[in-house]
């Protein structure tokens, strides 16, 4: 007897055990998860609960703005509270207008690399929300788990950015490009990594990579009083068929407001795109601002 009361006190205690690590390990899940988001520095913007599922949408900023955006997602089951590691995500941003509607340029959704149950990609936004006229963003996400299949669809807010980050041009080809600002987002003096987007719409679902052309670089500091002036030991950029967007160097010799001029090179060698600066003193005039430009404050 005294042997089964021993034996009955270490099986409820292995029991005891095994629970405790079980809920341990579910309040790990989601709390890792939680800390994945943490260690990536973003800050959600929009949750949507619908079912079983709660989606979590965040940026740096903690919201989206007219250009590029790179987007993480997390997706929670409501019944467990652990967040989803096999996810499929697919999504489609769609700008609502009175006489129409057209999508633009986002990348796939993938796991975040070095994350458990993080998913992020990017979108372009080339046109800011506005009122008067009404123009609105949508996001519709399709979602898969399990093989079960999930859609969402709900209003999100594009605002205007304060600067120029994407810029809408057709060039001598008669071709539109969409060109927009990835990095420097935290600009220093000195010497930065400069990434840019460049698209090709070829109707209003579908906004293509440009590949293999090239971005010749011409930064300068517009204000009149400081004579337009420019940077050395500038790199222009080049089409990197991994990341799919155009790399190089920028370099930024006092804080300010900076135009980043930019001339887009095909692979022919002709100049379809932007201008030559060549005026320094009249801001109001021709050659002082490529018409492809971008801008950067800091």
């Amino acid at each position: 007897m005294k042997s089964f009361k021993i034996l009955k006190m270490a099986l409820l205690s292995f029991l005891s055990v095994s629970l405790f690590v079980s809920c341990s390990d579910d309040d790990n899940n989601s709390s890792q998860v939680t800390d994945e988001f943490e260690a990536l520095n973003v800050t959600t913007f929009k949750t949507i609960t619908e079912g079983n599922y709660t989606l979590d949408f965040a940026t740096k900023s903690g919201e989206l703005i007219q250009g590029y955006n790179e987007i993480y997602i997390r997706v929670k089951d409501n019944r467990t509270s652990e967040y989803i590691d096999n996810a499929t995500i697919n999504w489609v941003p769609t700008m609502h207008m009175t006489m129409m509607e057209h999508q633009t340029a986002k990348s796939d959704v993938k796991r975040t690399i070095n994350t458990t149950a993080v998913y992020n990609g990017y979108i372009m936004f080339q046109m800011a929300e506005t009122t008067d006229p009404k123009q609105t963003w949508t996001l519709k996400v399709d979602y898969t788990i399990d093989g079960n299949n999930y859609s969402e669809e709900f209003d999100i807010s594009v605002p205007a950015s304060a600067r120029k980050r994407v810029n809408v041009i057709t060039g001598t080809n008669d071709k539109k490009y969409y060109v927009a600002l990835v990095e420097p987002s935290d600009p220093v003096v000195g010497e930065n990594e400069l990434t840019v987007a460049v698209f090709m719409p070829e109707s209003t679902t579908s906004y293509p990579i440009v590949e293999d052309y090239t971005l010749l670089i011409d930064p300068r500091m517009p204000d009149p009083g400081m004579g337009n002036h420019g940077s050395p030991n500038n790199i222009d950029l080049t089409y990197n068929s991994t990341t799919g967007f155009y790399h190089g160097k920028v370099n930024f010799t006092m804080t300010g407001l900076w135009n980043l001029n930019f001339q887009l090179e095909d692979t022919d060698g002709n100049i379809v795109a932007g201008e030559e600066i060549t005026n320094t003193t009249n801001p109001e005039g021709s050659g002082y601002r490529s018409s492809l430009y971008l801008e950067v404050e800091f």
